[in-house]
């Protein structure tokens, strides 16, 4: 995914040079709706393949049913972590590296703090680890989004105009996958 996210930067950053502004924003709204978009089928497939890669992978019995309830809480988190990966993937494209960042520095001290206070004061054990990945990939994607959504120039993110369009994701494609397979 990661390696995939250098699609979007890749583009956007062409498109800047190129000063071709009603593009930049098609791309914007395509890359987050794509990434969110898979993070949602991913999110799926990992559901529908978690017990039987457990089972294959020799998990013993005693833990499987807490495994399998990290890993369905879990991948709850992840179309949040998609939209957050593809998020900055779009604010490092103009240049925009120390955002991305913060909001991960953040997030993960939220996810410690709330590891701490759902483990240990609410006992919630392995639900408490996962709800707090959850909440911290809930809170990076957010701030990604509201960033975005704030501003007033070819980066302007909104929902209303959430859609894939053919061109930009193949453009993005065609960098990504290669990249994400390296």
């Amino acid at each position: 995914i990661v390696g995939l996210s250098v699609g979007p930067n890749a583009v956007l950053a062409l498109l800047i040079g190129q000063n071709n502004r009603e593009e930049i924003n098609r791309t914007l709204h395509t890359v987050i709706t794509f990434g969110a978009a898979l993070g949602v089928g991913l999110m799926i497939v990992g559901w529908l393949t978690a017990k039987p890669i457990l089972v294959l992978s020799g998990t013993p019995e005693s833990v499987l049913d807490q495994a399998l309830l990290y890993i369905f809480i879990y991948f709850l988190s992840i179309p949040f972590m998609l939209v957050y990966t593809f998020g900055s993937a779009v604010l490092r494209s103009y240049g925009d590296s120390r955002r991305p960042m913060y909001y991960l520095l953040i997030s993960g001290t939220v996810n410690v703090i709330l590891n701490l206070f759902l483990v240990i004061a609410l006992q919630l054990g392995v639900a408490g680890v996962a709800i707090a990945t959850v909440i911290s990939n809930v809170l990076s994607a957010g701030m990604v989004l509201t960033h975005l959504a704030r501003r007033n120039d070819d980066f302007a993110f909104r929902f209303r105009r959430m859609r894939i369009e053919k061109m930009p994701l193949l453009r993005i494609l065609q960098i990504g996958i290669p990249a994400g397979i390296q």
